[in-house]
């Protein structure tokens, strides 16, 4: 099996959601799929997660993203690359209103992300703290319960990641 028979596996089995955008108006130009925990938390009708999904719809609809490769030089990018680089981890910042969020996940391919565990920034400590270390585990280990043997795609320019975007770092 591929990764993309396996999304639409997890999918059909109502563990992973493509994320639509939320207005009409806007063109899907990429993909991000979402697990049901962080599905769950977007259409729980709770402000704060009206604004990640305003900021998911970002990325969905194709606008220039910024981003770094360099884990701790993203600073206000949209999303980073995380440590260590060759698991292939990024986080998404949605940052307003306070509490900032941060969604982690990885790429399936170009333009297509994979969502997998939300949190709260501040519930994660300076960079370095053990917080981010069990966040990047978990993720990693959801990755592997959904796509082993596969690993997230990686690659050596921005641009191998994701379209219309600019490099920050």
């Amino acid at each position: 099996m591929s990764i993309p028979s396996l999304i639409d596996d997890w999918i059909s089995r109502g563990e992973l959601f493509c994320l639509l955008p939320w207005l009409p108006s806007i063109k899907p130009a990429r993909l991000i799929y979402v697990s049901r925990t962080v599905r769950a938390f977007i259409d729980s009708g709770d402000d704060r997660a009206g604004y990640l999904h305003a900021d998911l719809d970002s990325f969905i609809g194709g606008d220039l993203i910024t981003a770094s490769m360099t884990p701790r030089k993203a600073g206000k990018a949209y999303m980073g690359l995380l440590h260590p680089t060759d698991d292939g981890i990024w986080d998404i910042r949605s940052r307003d209103p306070s509490p900032a969020l941060r969604l982690l996940g990885g790429f399936a391919r170009k333009d297509a992300f994979v969502g997998l565990v939300l949190y709260a920034r501040k519930s994660l400590g300076a960079f370095g703290d053990r917080a981010w270390g069990v966040a990047t585990t978990d993720c990693k280990a959801e990755w592997r319960r959904r796509f082993h043997p596969y690993s997230p795609f990686t690659g050596d320019d921005l641009h191998d990641y994701i379209s219309n975007s600019s490099r920050v770092d």
